[in-house]
């Protein structure tokens, strides 16, 4: 399955907006309780990315196989990184233009190229 970046940053926004400390929700809580709910996104989908999330240090969360869902409590640091550098519009959408040019950009990279970005319009760089 290709890792959808838009359901990777609409994931994250969630995240942050639902999840409170010492806190463990489903996956489909953080659906329900967001703006998720209005995306179109599958279920097979949140739950890849909700695993590649977790693999790449960005939440915290663990998978319940046996019933097919996640359990997710909130953002680590790196994922407040990563979400920050992302948060804005401008940034995501100049971020998006740059990975275009490829068929697909592992979640390091996408990071590298958003604080790229970011360090561009803040005349970083």
């Amino acid at each position: 399955m290709k890792l959808n970046q838009e359901c990777v940053r609409d994931l994250l926004l969630s995240i942050e907006e639902v999840s409170i400390v010492n806190k463990t929700y489903s996956l489909a809580h953080y659906v329900q309780n967001s703006a998720l709910k209005e995306k179109s996104y599958t279920e097979d989908e949140l739950m890849y990315v909700s695993d590649r999330l977790i693999e790449a240090g960005f939440i915290k969360g663990q998978p319940n196989f046996d019933f097919d869902y996640y359990y997710i409590s909130t953002l680590t640091y790196e994922g407040h990184t990563f979400l920050d550098t992302i948060r804005d519009s401008n940034v995501w959408t100049l971020t998006k233009n740059v990975t275009s040019k490829v068929s697909s950009v592992p979640l390091s990279i996408l990071s590298e190229i958003a604080n790229s970005t970011l360090r561009k319009l803040l005349n970083l760089e």
